[in-house]
């Protein structure tokens, strides 16, 4: 059983990442990785690309990957992404009550700024122009 390797992305874990790592791999008894969100965006990548035959051609394939404390993106043309990359916003993390966590207007702010930059540098390496 020691011999496969789970890898996970997880930016909540916090001062208590080591701990919880260590414990699951215990209770696991399985290497546990913890990966960047630009690598997660790059794994996701290969396995949806490689899974669903997107490898061929010349059109660009772009990969999402919502999940629950965080969102990847990924763009490319083979089985590698030529561009990633993560926002810590997910299902998960939003609020869902109107003055929860600073208030859903905070929150807003924080998406568009978060969002808005991550778009700006992704745009611009699409283009060329980093």
């Amino acid at each position: 059983m020691g011999d496969k390797t789970m890898s996970c992305h997880v930016d909540d874990w916090g001062a208590h990442r080591e701990a919880v790592r260590r414990t699951l791999e215990q209770a696991l008894g399985q290497v546990i990785e913890v990966v960047s969100g630009v690598e997660e965006a790059r794994l996701t990548f290969a396995g949806i690309t490689g899974t669903c035959s997107l490898t061929t051609g010349d059109e660009p394939v772009v990969v999402l990957d919502l999940g629950g404390a965080s969102t990847e993106l990924a763009e490319g043309r083979g089985a590698a992404p030529d561009r990633t990359f993560s926002v810590p916003h997910g299902c998960a993390t939003l609020p869902v009550v109107p003055g929860s966590s600073g208030g859903l207007e905070a929150e807003c702010r924080r998406l568009r700024q978060n969002w808005g930059a991550a778009v700006a540098t992704f745009a611009r390496e699409a283009s060329g122009q980093v």
